[in-house]
Order: structure tokens, then C-alpha cells, then sequence
């Protein structure tokens, strides 16, 4: 393999992993999804493009879901996140973001390696320039911009948060003109019940899902590993120029530890052309989720390495 060439820092600064966050506070929901939606949509971002000349991938993906054959629901997670300060660890600038992430818990295989869970984030919003030409070149998030006003906790456990959610740039494609757009919307409910616990709000996931999560959220060294899609599109705009399948490990440190919302939440999301939620994961426009939860965070999100090719 021929030496890489040095990167060209010019214009809107990219930050050099790992990353590291400060002052982070995580408010996190499940979300009811099709599991043949996001089955397929797995098969195609990270199974289809590392397939050889016999129609053998390389990596198989596969969402973690129950063993019922006749179940066709699957859970996603939305996370909604105020970030104090994000910036390299090897030096530069600090800046403050908002981002929303949908996250579908994945089993990734890759022979002769181990197989192992992560998350993959088909949809990630962030109101930050550097944060989305790193997150995008650097890593392989699928990031774009968006407005993120954010609740606060003390309102959210007090049960009076007003509306909050998402607005992003686009749009139906038969628009006159496309622009800021409500995407998600959230409003928090009655509450449900006091004593609600992580065990309860989990419950409903797959095995593997809650243990991804456990991790991820309660561990004595929290941590959840994220797989990507890396890719850059070809001049022609049909093929692309660069392609790989990317991991990286997301290390967190919890202060204090998880606390749960006990209240529930309408979650409305908007049929977008540009942001196609509801026909790519099969979300509902509108569900009720019982409770959710909210964490505060310093994280490292570690170097990538490329699984594939």
C-alpha cells in the first residue's frame, strides 16, 4: 500500500482524534422501530458496499433485536446532548455543542476478528461547523446540522419542560425551497411513576441491547464501541471515491451517575425527503415513550481504526 498523503488543513478547521467532551449532559429515549426497516438499512450501509465478486460481504450487521420471529419491532436510541466543551486531546480550540444521534445497537462481524456489539448512528444532528467536517471525515458519522434547543433537568424531573426537540436544514423534494425544518418534536407527558428504575426502562429491549447499554451507561469503566460508514462521493455523484467500515471506542466518565425521567413523552417526527426517519427505520411518527433518562458526562471518543477493507 502506497504512503498516504498529509492531510491539507485549510478552511474550516477538523479537529485530530481522539476527541475529547467536558460537561456533557445526555437526555436519552427509546424509540419503537421496524425491524425489517433497519435489518435491510444495516445490510445496505455496512453489508452491500464490502461484498466481493459472489455477493459475499465482508462485514455482516445485523440490529440487535429478540429472538421472536414474529415480532417486527425493534428499538432505537435517541439521545439528545449539551456538550460544555468538545475539542482534540492533542490541543486546539474548545467549543460548545448540541447534538441529537439516533443509534441502532448492532452485531458486527468481521472473520477472522471476534464478532462485537456497537452502535451505529444512521442520523446525527449537530450545531457545530467543526464538530460535522471532523465527525463526517475523520470517523464516518452521518452528521448534519441542526438546531438543537435542549430542555433542562431540573425541568424535566419537575414534569414542566416545555416542547423541545429538533429542526434541520431541508425538506420535501417537491418544496419551492428548502430550509430550517421541524424534524422532532418532544412533549413531556404525565408522569408515570415515581419509583421508575433503569431496569424498568430497559426492560423491553433485546438481552444483548440491555447489555450493550449497561455498559455503555452504568459500567465501572463506561464505554460503548461505534461503528461507521466512511465514504466520500465520487465527482460522477453515483459512485464513491473512498470507502471504509470504521470503529471507534466512546469512554465515559459519569458525574453523577444516571438518573431516570420518570414522566412520559409524545415524540413526533416529521416525514422529511431529506431526512427520511420514518420510511428508512420505520419510526412512527407519533409514539408515546414511557420514561427516559439523563446522564452527565466527560467522554474520549478514541482513535478509528478501519475494520474494512
Amino acid at each position: 500500500m502506497a504512503a498516504l498523503p498529509p492531510y491539507v488543513q485549510y478552511g474550516a478547521l477538523v479537529g485530530m482524534p481522539p476527541v475529547v467532551g467536558t460537561g456533557g449532559t445526555v437526555y436519552g429515549f427509546f424509540l419503537k422501530a421496524n425491524k425489517a426497516k433497519v435489518t435491510a438499512l444495516c445490510h445496505k450501509v455496512f453489508e452491500v458496499p464490502t461484498q466481493n465478486g459472489l455477493g459475499q460481504p465482508a462485514v455482516t450487521c445485523a440490529p440487535l433485536t429478540d429472538n421472536d420471529p414474529a415480532s417486527t419491532v425493534c428499538y432505537v436510541m435517541m439521545t439528545l446532548a449539551s456538550i460544555a466543551s468538545v475539542k482534540s486531546a492533542l490541543g486546539g480550540v474548545p467549543i460548545p455543542e448540541n447534538e441529537v444521534l439516533l443509534q441502532v445497537p448492532v452485531k458486527v462481524t468481521k472473520p477472522p476478528q471476534q464478532p462485537f456489539n456497537a452502535l451505529f448512528a444512521p442520523y446525527a444532528w449537530v450545531d457545530t461547523p467543526g464538530s460535522l467536517t471532523g465527525g463526517r471525515e475523520i470517523y464516518g458519522f452521518n452528521k448534519c446540522y441542526g438546531s438543537v434547543p435542549l430542555p433542562t433537568t431540573a425541568s424535566l424531573l419537575s414534569g414542566i419542560q416545555p416542547q423541545f426537540g429538533l429542526q434541520t436544514f431541508g425538506g420535501n423534494l417537491n418544496s419551492p425551497a428548502l430550509g430550517l425544518t421541524p424534524l422532532i418534536d418532544i412533549t413531556q407527558g404525565p408522569l408515570i411513576n415515581l419509583f421508575l428504575a433503569w431496569t424498568d426502562l430497559i426492560k423491553p429491549l433485546a438481552i444483548e441491547f440491555q447489555a450493550l447499554l449497561n455498559s455503555w451507561a452504568t459500567g465501572p469503566n463506561p464505554t460503548a464501541r461505534q461503528i461507521f460508514l466512511k465514504q466520500f462521493q465520487n465527482v460522477d455523484g453515483i459512485h464513491a471515491c473512498e470507502q471504509q467500515i470504521t470503529y471507534a471506542d466512546y469512554n465515559i466518565t459519569l458525574v453523577p451517575p444516571l438518573a431516570i425521567i420518570p414522566y412520559s413523552f409524545n415524540i413526533a417526527i416529521q416525514q422529511v425527503d431529506t431526512h427520511p426517519l420514518l420510511t428508512e427505520l420505520g419510526i412512527p411518527a407519533a409514539q408515546v415513550v414511557n420514561g427516559g433518562f439523563v446522564l452527565t458526562e466527560d467522554f474520549t471518543l478514541g482513535v478509528p481504526k478501519v475494520l474494512w477493507p
